[in-house]
């Protein structure tokens, strides 16, 4: 066998084992959460309940610190009472539903061995909205500009039980739900469950 040979055959074992190495310090998993959310908040509108669910992608970059990438899909929105009010003179309450896919991208430090504290970017993309007056679904063109891209910043506190987790979150929305109107930004309170697969064994 030559020189360059035994070279290939060296780099290759190398990166294999880089790999391996790697891929033991990645863990997958699951949650599900129950999402309160407010988006018109300089209108005072009333708290909107939702829910998110999707996986959870962990890499262990040491003791102390894990890199945290999410994707999953949640559900936000606003109320306002007497939110709009027609050519009678009569008012309806009004309620709004968002739906996201949300990719946070997360720094992990452990400070104790069962409980982490979680900071971080999250990106969006708004998939589906609907319109509600006294909760009779209206029609979308009277709907506003519809904002596609969302951006957010995430702060958290996780528990760890062996393959189980709880975290609470609080999400601060710089962008608006709406395109040219600056009102509409989500602040987002989450209390998720999660479970991560054993994969190392």
């Amino acid at each position: 066998m030559g020189i360059s040979k035994i070279k290939v055959c060296c780099l290759i074992i190398f990166l294999l084992a880089a790999i391996q190495d790697v891929a033991a310090q990645i863990n997958f998993g699951i949650k599900a959460g129950y999402l309160r959310s407010k988006t018109a908040t300089e209108i005072i509108d009333k708290w909107h309940n939702g829910f998110c669910a999707g996986a959870v992608l962990s890499y262990d970059i040491s003791k102390e610190f894990a890199l945290r990438c999410d994707l999953f899909y949640s559900t936000r929105g606003y109320e306002l009472n007497d939110g709009t009010m027609d050519e009678n003179g009569l008012t309806s309450d009004v309620k709004v539903n968002f739906g996201y896919i949300n990719l946070p991208i997360l720094v992990e430090y452990n400070v104790l061995p069962f409980a982490a504290i979680q900071a971080g970017p999250q990106f969006g993309l708004q998939t589906n909205r609907t319109l509600y007056y006294d909760d009779v679904k209206q029609n979308d063109a009277l709907f506003g500009e519809k904002q596609i891209f969302d951006f957010s910043l995430v702060v958290g506190i996780k528990l760890k039980y062996k393959n189980l987790f709880a975290e609470l979150q609080y999400q601060h929305g710089l962008t608006s739900a709406y395109r040219h109107v600056d009102i509409f930004k989500t602040k987002a309170i989450s209390v998720n469950l999660g479970y991560m697969f054993n994969l190392k064994k």
